[in-house]
């Protein structure tokens, strides 16, 4: 949360002022921030997979990887981004935990449209609701635990599949 803060934080400045930054500069920014506010975060391998994560769909989406100039359904667009980026995330998830997930590109196209789609918008109008009216507010809490519930149960489900590690 913290870095993805920071990342908006410096891409706001940038709006604020208006100027155009290239994408490197904003994500070497931010790692700037990132290591002033924490400088041991470093030292963890999230902080190495959300900025490499970050990195690899810069270079995804600058053109670099174009197969071809026809535009593509969204859909596409979205399995293509998390097959860029589980291929560009593999050295480092071999250098920093010794084993492959072959199933989070699957695992991640279902899940990070579901989170930024109905639990984000759900837990900020609960967040705002509770100033308002309590019951729904608590209600609508609720049904993000539901919602919670059932997307972990399905991510324990295929990472408890044998096949979903390569060591």
């Amino acid at each position: 949360t913290q870095r993805a803060l920071i990342m908006l934080f410096v891409i706001l400045i940038a709006t604020i002022l208006k100027r155009e930054f290239s994408p490197g500069y904003v994500l070497l920014t931010a790692l700037l921030l990132v290591l002033l506010v924490d400088p041991l975060s470093s030292l963890s391998s999230g902080f190495w997979l959300s900025f490499g994560a970050v990195a690899v769909i810069i270079w995804s989406i600058s053109g670099r990887l174009a197969i071809s100039k026809e535009p593509h359904h969204k859909i596409y667009q979205l399995g293509r981004l998390q097959l860029v980026i589980f291929f560009g995330l593999i050295p480092l998830m071999l250098i920093n935990f010794q084993q492959l997930s072959i199933i989070s590109p699957i695992a991640n196209i279902i899940a990070v449209p579901f989170m930024s789609v109905f639990i984000v918008p759900v837990i900020l109008i609960s967040t705002l609701l509770s100033m308002i009216y309590q019951p729904l507010s608590d209600g609508l809490f609720q049904l993000v635990g539901w919602l919670m519930d059932g997307i972990m149960w399905f991510l324990h489900y295929m990472a408890d599949n044998s096949l979903s590690l390569v060591y």
